[in-house]
């Protein structure tokens, strides 16, 4: 009986620390994709990239990793393109590219 719950022990261990390293591995692959300038957010990430294909094709924006949906899973990526009004002037929003048609994205060396 006491095997049995050294048993029990190990498995609860097992379950609460494969928990703990799931978030320090996508915590720690988010570092690495920052130090290439890539982020979760078009707002902060840096590294460029080209629209291929679709509405925006041609069009210049920034490389976004990210983990869809509610449950963390596998990252995509998505070359996201600033938007501008009739004018020229930055809009503040943003499209992404395979979403509205691309066929691909390139990344861009700096």
């Amino acid at each position: 009986m006491k095997k049995m719950g050294s048993l029990r022990a190990s498995i609860l261990a097992a379950v609460v620390l494969s928990g703990s390293v799931n978030a320090w591995a996508t915590n720690n692959f988010q570092g690495v994709l920052k130090r290439f300038g890539v982020t979760a957010s078009p707002a902060t990430s840096t590294k460029p990239c080209l629209c291929v294909g679709g509405l925006y094709d041609e069009t210049v924006g920034v490389l976004v990793a990210f983990q869809p949906g509610s449950v963390p899973g596998p990252y995509v990526y998505e070359c996201f393109l600033p938007l501008f009004d009739a004018q020229g002037n930055p809009t503040g929003g943003v499209a992404d590219c395979i979403q509205n048609g691309g066929s691909s994205v390139v990344v861009l060396p700096r």
